[in-house]
């Protein structure tokens, strides 16, 4: 009963997830320049905090790693398992692009002014319904967050033999990690500040890092110790975040992870334990995903609607999107499109 009550539960998932949605809204939102260093001042708080919340990518994937190797070690049979997970987040953006498609149609932008005409454009529309408009060369698309698509298909296939060096034992782990993360060393000796790192390559070391996280188990740790010791957690969390948002300014896209784990770390001990908050944070998670695939789209349409500041048009872009995504979710039960989600799913 012990072990159960100190898990990282779908509950703090989820809560992770809100906020991970909201830093990704802020990113788009804000002034940002997400891959160069910022000087902390009051002159430079918009950019501060517009290209810090770039770590929104990280959160994700560190949580799919995570979410991958739990689902993993409570199966017996993993024939399918890959298959099922890339299958079922297609099925769920290809609902998604075409919701977009029609949004850009009414805002009068034709398909063909996006894509080109031709067996070209037929051929680039095909790509980006695929979820592939970033594989091998990068071609037009209806939404630029889509690149994320494609990176973590990369990722999934790749998880059962990720998954299964780190379960070898940790000092294997930490190598592959090491490993991993060159990318984005060389990223930083070369001062690659215009690199386009929209890319697996570079996310595949936070994805790692979430696995690692779940099979040996260190946010259950945390959980654990930030209900034994409240207090102290509380203050450790406040003062390592504070830490990473500094040398975030000084190391940018580097050090994300990093900052990523400090964020999840201030979710358990703080975030989670304010009622009115945690509950919004976690109601936004459940539409996470969904939200992450259109929230571009809502935010471009929003731009001629005139705001007195920035932070009344974040929280209506908020509640917009947390809005659609229900709308999209109730239209997909009446269309009987989540029947065929689960259709799709194998058993074994």
């Amino acid at each position: 009963m012990e072990e159960e009550n100190n898990v990282f539960s779908i509950r703090l998932t989820r809560i992770v997830k809100g906020a991970a949605i909201i830093l990704m809204i802020v990113h788009h939102l804000f002034n940002n320049n997400a891959g160069l260093q910022v000087e902390v001042s009051l002159n430079n708080i918009e950019k501060l905090i517009g290209s810090s919340a770039k770590v929104c990518v990280c959160l994700f994937t560190i949580l799919s790693g995570y979410g991958l190797t739990i689902s993993w070690n409570k199966k017996e049979n993993h024939k399918y398992f890959v298959r099922n997970h890339i299958i079922k987040l297609w099925l769920s953006f290809v609902f998604i692009y075409f919701f977009c498609v029609i949004i850009r149609i009414l805002e009068g932008k034709g398909i063909v002014n996006i894509y080109g005409g031709g067996v070209t454009g037929i051929f680039y529309a095909l790509k980006d319904m695929l979820g592939l408009q970033n594989f091998i060369i990068q071609t037009p698309t209806i939404n630029g967050v889509w690149w994320y698509m494609e990176a973590i298909f990369i990722c999934y296939l790749m998880f059962p033999l990720l998954h299964k060096i780190t379960s070898k034992n940790k000092k294997i782990s930490i190598v592959l990690l090491g490993i991993l993360y060159l990318p984005w060393i060389v990223y930083y000796i070369y001062k690659g500040w215009n690199w386009h790192t929209d890319r697996e390559i570079f996310y595949l070391f936070s994805f790692e890092l979430g696995i690692f996280c779940a099979q040996y188990k260190i946010f259950n740790k945390l959980v654990k110790f930030s209900k034994e010791k409240t207090w102290i957690s509380i203050i450790v969390s406040i003062i390592i975040l504070i830490i990473m948002f500094f040398i975030r300014s000084k190391f940018a896209l580097v050090v994300d992870s990093f900052w990523a784990i400090s964020i999840i770390g201030l979710s358990i001990c703080i975030l989670s334990r304010i009622p009115i908050l945690s509950n919004i944070l976690y109601e936004l998670g459940i539409y996470s995903s969904d939200i992450y695939l259109f929230h571009s789209i809502i935010i471009t349409s929003m731009k001629s609607i005139r705001f007195s500041e920035k932070i009344y048009r974040l929280i209506a872009v908020i509640f917009i999107c947390w809005a659609i995504a229900i709308l999209i979710k109730k239209l997909q039960t009446i269309l009987k499109y989540d029947l065929l989600i689960k259709k799709s799913i194998k058993e074994g």
